[in-house]
């Protein structure tokens, strides 16, 4: 783990209970599951795992029930080696947070959410643990937190400096960019098109609009599809992920964000830290489930090495 890399992710913990199931329910329909399966989620702490593993020192600002899902997770990431002070414990009357998904057998699935304590993570705790943001070389954020939570995260993080990345995952059309200063968005298609308005995303288009925002770059992944680099007085670049034979694309993204946010924090250039990241989204595709996929630094060199291309990365 290198010290001198530090990232203060503020984001959300949920404990992930996945039904398989033959087919998504109707209206008013009775199904039995296959099988369940409980395991740690949520976007804050995939992508503070992902930078973890990466090689990164990472504290993750969240929080978590006074109940036996609390410790069980709060346990877990202390053996990832995240600093884990900084994740708030609330009364009894508050749940960790969680997740019921459903998924069929053609991989299809449907998702409810119980914030929990995610719901209950506000500015003022934020504020109590502003040190670690003003500390850290990166502040990595999305939005399965309250939306003011993660803006005074990032009003901290620019008064003192620290880079911003964002992933304003779950998208909302509550989140205006305009109100925000941040370094670099992280985005898939679907929330390409919601951040910028543009429902053809041409590098043309993506080319005028970011000269008007204050962002150093916008990143759009695209799945097996090149990843698109956007930048202010630069064409734009195209950068194919490695290509792999995909088993199940939950956490992938969260992969991609926490492997990137460790390279801009090891200085890496942009394109770097793009390919660095689409090889971790990549990786995560190799393995079921979200945080159990999540590769480490050594992982994605050797993916990269496979790719014959491994020279560019390092």
């Amino acid at each position: 783990m290198d010290y001198s890399r530090q990232i203060s992710v503020v984001g959300s913990l949920n404990l992930d209970f996945i039904h398989n199931v033959d087919h998504l329910p109707q209206p008013g329909e009775t199904i039995t599951a296959r099988s369940l399966k409980t395991d740690f989620g949520g976007k804050g702490a995939n992508q503070a795992i992902a930078a973890a593993r990466a090689g990164a020192s990472v504290t993750l600002i969240g929080a978590l029930g006074a109940d036996s899902h609390g410790e069980r997770y709060r346990a877990f990431l202390t053996s990832e080696g995240i600093l884990t002070s900084s994740i708030t414990e609330l009364d009894d009357t508050t749940p960790t947070g969680s997740a019921c998904i459903l998924v069929s057998n053609e991989g299809e699935n449907c998702i409810i959410v119980t914030p929990g304590a995610n719901g209950c993570l506000s500015p003022a705790i934020i504020e109590s643990h502003a040190h670690h943001i003003q500390n850290a070389n990166i502040l990595l954020l999305q939005l399965e937190i309250p939306l003011e939570t993660a803006q005074r995260a990032a009003v901290i993080a620019r008064q003192a400096n620290t880079r911003i990345i964002i992933n304003p995952s779950p998208w909302t059309d509550s989140f205006k960019l305009s109100e925000w200063e941040v370094d670099y968005a992280i985005v898939n298609e679907s929330e390409a098109r919601s951040l910028t308005g543009i429902e053809e995303l041409s590098e043309s288009r993506l080319n005028i609009w970011i000269q008007s925002h204050k962002l150093n770059a916008l990143v759009i992944t695209q799945g097996a599809r090149p990843t698109l680099l956007i930048r202010k007085n630069v064409p734009a670049l195209k950068i194919p992920p490695p290509k792999v034979q995909a088993v199940d694309t939950v956490g992938a993204g969260d992969s991609f964000a926490g492997h990137f946010a460790h390279a801009i924090a090891e200085g890496c250039p942009l394109e770097v830290a793009v390919r660095r990241g689409n090889a971790a989204g990549a990786a995560a595709t190799q393995k079921a489930g979200a945080q159990n996929a999540i590769p480490n630094r050594t992982e994605i060199f050797e993916l990269l090495d496979a790719n014959s291309a491994s020279k560019l990365y390092q």
